[in-house]
């Protein structure tokens, strides 16, 4: 895994003291306090997944949106020099009643700077709503940004669950993709759960990625999946959320891990939520469980993406940051929606040199 401590730590390569640091929850202008290196994290934002409520149709499939990628830069900066940091917008959450309707998109976030620097973060994209076909795929995360300095580092964010072998009268919905602070090349670690076994008697749905395993993938039967962990993966075609940076069934993070490692990050080492007919909130890093119904008080942890849903409104149930959010397969006639995309955050440091 890598911490943001670790991240400046290694790129600054010793010698240099911490100066500043400035959370940037919102679009701001940063202005450098001295001579020296700007060490960032910048979070994309995610996108939100799709919706169907359709009495025409039987079958209602919903896939989870993907999150947004993560960047990493060091850039070297001079007393007084000025960055501005312009964060995307969460993919809109959507829903209606008797409606299919696609997520939306997020947008990508940038910063700019000065001798022309710019570094752009690629938001997530949209999950989707069909009914009578065999197979959805669930939103891509973002990747490809650009630009940078030659010390850039970038971690594709996750993709929400897909849909395949879709038949008869199934009612699906998948889980939102988790962000992936921890940088697995493969980011398919972190993705929502997928589900393969739709026939016309299933009612399924799937948990949402934890930031060190997928949301619980169904593979046969009707069931309700758990979020994955920072730890491990959300078993397969059970209600258990992954385990937390220790392996731990627990939505907890380890108190000794996180005074350790989150000193200038977030905390990101705890479990997912356990699926059920309205999951609880899962643990910092965390995706929640999918639900029959989610509760408005439901949030992902840090980076963790939100659960599938079969009706009524997840609107409220916010992923963690820069993480999808789960789509939702209503009833028919009931309405609902689902929640908007994971919010971009940025952290700056600033380091000096010391003799």
């Amino acid at each position: 895994m890598i911490t943001f401590s670790q991240a400046f730590s290694a790129a600054a390569g010793g010698g240099y003291m911490v100066r500043a640091v400035r959370p940037l929850p919102l679009s701001s202008v940063v202005v450098s306090p001295v001579a020296g290196l700007m060490v960032y994290m910048m979070i994309a934002p995610g996108a939100s997944g799709g919706f169907i409520d359709s009495a025409a149709s039987a079958q209602r499939l919903a896939t989870g949106g993907g999150a947004g990628e993560i960047v990493f830069d060091v850039v070297s900066v001079g007393v007084n020099d000025s960055f501005t940091f312009t964060h995307g917008a969460p993919g809109v959450g959507v829903g209606s009643v008797n409606a299919t309707v696609n997520g939306n998109d997020a947008t990508n976030s940038s910063v700019t700077g000065p001798n022309s620097y710019s570094c752009t973060a690629v938001g997530g994209k949209k999950g989707l709503a069909a009914s009578s076909v065999a197979s959805l795929a669930g939103g891509a995360g973002g990747t490809g940004g650009t630009g940078g300095s030659a010390k850039v580092l970038r971690f594709p964010g996750a993709r929400g669950g897909n849909i395949s072998a879709a038949a008869g009268a199934a009612r699906i919905a998948t889980g939102g993709g988790a962000a992936n602070p921890q940088g697995f090349a493969n980011s398919t670690t972190t993705r929502g759960g997928d589900c393969s076994s739709a026939t016309s008697a299933t009612n399924s749905a799937t948990g949402g990625g934890g930031v060190g395993g997928n949301g619980g993938d169904v593979t046969t039967g009707s069931v309700l999946t758990g979020g994955g962990g920072s730890g491990a993966a959300a078993p397969n075609n059970a209600t258990t959320g992954g385990g937390n940076i220790k392996g731990t069934a627990t939505t907890a993070s380890p108190a000794d891990i996180l005074s350790l490692l989150a000193v200038y990050g977030i905390d990101y080492f705890g479990g997912g939520s356990a699926s059920g007919s309205s999951p609880q909130a899962s643990g910092p890093g965390g995706g929640v469980g999918a639900g029959s119904t989610m509760g408005n008080s439901v949030l992902a942890g840090n980076f963790g993406g939100t659960g599938g849903t079969l009706g009524g409104s997840s609107g409220a149930a916010l992923p963690g940051f820069g993480a999808g959010s789960g789509g939702n397969s209503a009833p028919g006639t009931t309405g609902g929606a689902t929640a908007s995309g994971g919010l971009p955050y940025a952290v700056v440091i600033f380091l000096e040199k010391v003799a």
